[in-house]
């Protein structure tokens, strides 16, 4: 199982990485659009930042000289006190025109902006801003050890600054965002830091952040501590926290649904085995209705919780429902390879689990699964030799039962020897 947890950790958090470097080039690709829309005389993309805080206008730019040696600068005026609108912070106009010389390719004076804007005296969104960007773009032009402290910087004077920012102030939601996605960057090119990193940003902060974003915070460090292991109090502790501020919707991620059986563990080992069956009951009845992923990361985990507070009935059963989900997925068009062979795998698993039903009463539901094993199984012949003896034995048993095996005939047993 471990081995098993471990591909399953590696596997998303390969994911996430690729996912969060295609975020890096959608968000630089808003803000050049936003470039082009204003030169072209249209408005500005309202993915922008600061579009969402009210700034980008139609007029012309104030005069420059000497750019990008000499940075426009409001003297005198404090940097958190300067205006909302990019074209009132000197820090913003010099934004501007990095993007500009991005876009046309002209890479180093972008990052030669963005470094005065990082050293000045300027708006400290636009310092994110400018850290956010330029190591990005260090990042792609194969620079990462220069980008890495960038971003430890910037990240350390939101941390420094954030005291005396509100979810009230006109752009200090927007710089906690920008500084999240500086994390969210780190996370990608410093093998140092992971996502508790972010996540513990969020919520040193969670003033700042949206409900969701502090929700999504919350899992991935319980996620990341039932990973680690021997901390099951702050995982159980974190989770109940999470459902303060949870709401119907945010049970359809996956994440959430892997994060209920960390839960789940953490109560088992610390002996309340009866609160995580009835907890992974729950769970379940959400689970199964929001397709494969779901039910592979919650299906084994309610069969475990069932088995650890012995309600062996109700393990049988449950492992029973969740192979028939796992050959209707698998029956369906369209599914890749990797989740053919995770949901094979588990399916296999399962089955193994259940031949031996037995022990527990239940040798007409052994006797299936073997079957079910065999069909599987066909071209190992080892294996094979190990299930037809274990198919005696199940006959055996079922004749000195007398009975069929009991529970065993409750569910339709029949319905349960097919497939393959």
């Amino acid at each position: 199982m471990n081995s098993a947890s471990n591909s399953t950790s590696q596997g998303i958090r390969k994911h996430r990485r690729i996912a969060w470097a295609i975020l890096s080039v959608v968000l630089l690709a808003a803000v050049l659009a936003a470039i082009r829309l204003h030169a072209g005389g249209g408005r500005a993309s309202e993915s922008h930042p600061d579009a969402a805080a009210g700034s980008w206008r139609p007029e012309s730019e104030p005069a420059t000289t000497g750019m990008p040696d000499a940075p426009l600068r409001h003297d005198g005026a404090p940097p958190l006190s300067r205006g909302i609108d990019i074209r009132d912070r000197p820090g913003g106009i010099l934004h501007l025109r990095a993007m500009e010389a991005y876009d046309d390719g002209d890479y180093e004076v972008a990052i030669a902006i963005w470094r005065d804007v990082i050293d000045g005296d300027y708006h400290l969104l636009d310092r994110l801003f400018a850290s956010r960007n330029m190591a990005n773009t260090l990042k792609l032009l194969g620079r990462s050890s220069e980008a890495i402290p960038l971003l430890r910087d910037a990240i350390e004077e939101f941390r420094s600054q954030a005291s005396t920012l509100s979810p009230d102030g006109p752009l200090d939601t927007t710089m906690a965002w920008v500084a999240k996605n500086c994390a969210h960057l780190l996370e990608i090119i410093d093998p140092s830091f992971n996502q508790v990193f972010v996540a513990d940003l969020v919520l040193d902060h969670r003033a700042l952040f949206e409900r969701s974003e502090v929700h999504e915070a919350m899992l991935i460090r319980a996620m990341e501590w039932g990973w680690a292991g021997g901390r099951d109090a702050d995982v159980i502790a974190q989770v109940e926290e999470s459902w303060l501020i949870e709401e119907p919707g945010d049970q359809r991620s996956t994440m959430w649904a892997r994060v209920q059986t960390f839960y789940a563990r953490s109560l088992m080992r610390a002996g309340r085995r009866a609160e995580a069956a009835d907890h992974m009951g729950r769970v379940w009845e959400q689970a199964k209705g929001h397709g494969h992923e779901h039910v592979r990361a919650v299906g084994p985990s309610l069969v475990e919780a069932f088995r650890a507070a012995r309600r062996h009935d109700d393990a049988i059963d449950a492992t029973w429902e969740i192979i028939a989900m796992y050959d209707s997925f698998l029956a369906a068009p369209g599914l890749g390879d990797y989740d053919r062979r995770s949901l094979e795998d588990s399916r296999r698993s399962l089955l193994n689990q259940i031949s031996a039903s037995g022990t527990y009463g239940r040798p007409v539901d052994s006797l299936l699964a073997i079957r079910r094993l065999k069909d599987v199984e066909h071209e190992n012949p080892d294996v094979l030799r190990s299930l037809d003896i274990a198919e005696e034995m199940a006959l055996r048993e079922i004749e000195q039962s007398g009975s069929g095996g009991g529970a065993g005939t409750r569910a339709g047993d029949g319905e349960r020897g097919g497939g393959g």
